[in-house]
């Protein structure tokens, strides 16, 4: 096996060329005044906003519209079933609380400023309030499947008995 010093030559012109360009680099990132650099974490900041309201958004309109579609499909199975209830009340607060999750994300992440109105502020309260609600509403339905499946587990045969509507 034989070695090449030509290439030896060229990678270290590379090194040479990378390290010249690195410096070059470094002397313009210190010389940037800092109007500039402030007004590019403002432009930053402004995009991840925006991005977060976007997503959020679209995730928040698709788990509604799935919900919604859950609704449906518990009513159909009709109210016989403590399972059936419960899920049903599952979805209806997750829709509940998507329903208000929209509003929220796309206000309050592009209004609410420390220097907010009053008017900005009651806005907030009134948006939160009954998304903070019916997500409370859904953990406790969720607590009472968890329930239920321990009382199937625990005591199979009395079920039935102990959860009637």
């Amino acid at each position: 096996m034989e070695f090449n010093d030509d290439d030896d030559d060229e990678s270290n012109s590379y090194v040479d060329t990378l390290s010249a360009n690195s410096t070059c680099v470094y002397k313009c990132i210190r010389n940037i005044p800092i109007e500039d650099s402030a007004l590019q974490q403002v432009g930053l900041y402004m995009t991840i906003v925006f991005a977060n309201a976007v997503i959020s958004a679209c995730i928040g309109l698709s788990g509604f519209l799935l919900n919604l579609i859950n609704i449906l499909v518990f009513v159909k199975m009709g109210f016989g079933e403590f399972t059936n209830v419960s899920l049903l009340s599952l979805s209806m607060a997750d829709a509940g609380a998507l329903l208000f999750f929209l509003p929220r994300t796309l206000f309050c992440t592009t209004t609410l400023t420390p220097k907010a109105s009053d008017k900005e502020l009651m806005i907030y309260v009134a948006v939160t309030t009954p998304h903070v609600c019916f997500a409370e509403i859904s953990g406790i339905c969720t607590v009472f499947l968890a329930l239920e499946r321990f009382i199937c587990i625990a005591v199979p045969h009395r079920v039935k008995s102990l959860m009637t509507i």
